[in-house]
């Protein structure tokens, strides 16, 4: 049996403390997210164009929970999700479209969309290993 990938810096909580009663309530938790693969987008992009447009922000933001609850269980457990799968957005991209044509544009526009999610929460997303909050940067400097 292979031991499971490092989930948080050693001697991190994996669950936030309670709340005393009748204290304020806790800042919220940080999200977790696996690293964001091409293959992460095409599966969820797919999952997308199978429900109209106007959904698209409501399925994505589906998605990124089940994925961080799965990534919360697979620390926590040493396994993966019975669910959910692993913490990747691939394993909980179901129920997926049949593939487009190529260039079709709805699936471009649903790509965009999924990175348009990844990027908005990336602050909340912790980064490669835990090391550090995942940065997009600015792309447009780089070049």
């Amino acid at each position: 049996m292979t031991r499971p990938e490092p989930c948080a810096r050693a001697g991190a909580p994996t669950r936030p403390p309670r709340a005393a009663a009748g204290a304020a309530p806790l800042a919220p938790r940080r999200a977790r997210l696996r690293p964001v693969t091409p293959g992460d987008i095409l599966a969820a992009a797919r999952v997308l164009i199978a429900v109209e447009d106007r959904l698209w922000p409501v399925k994505m933001a589906q998605m990124l929970m089940r994925a961080d609850a799965a990534e919360r269980y697979r620390c926590r457990m040493g396994r993966a999700h019975p669910r959910f799968g692993n913490g990747t957005l691939m394993a909980v991209a179901q129920l997926q479209a049949p593939a487009p044509e190529a260039g079709d544009r709805r699936f471009l526009a649903a790509m965009g969309a999924v990175i348009k999610a990844v990027l908005a929460g990336s602050e909340r997303f912790e980064g490669h290993g835990g090391e550090r909050p995942a940065d997009a940067g600015d792309v447009e400097q780089r070049f």
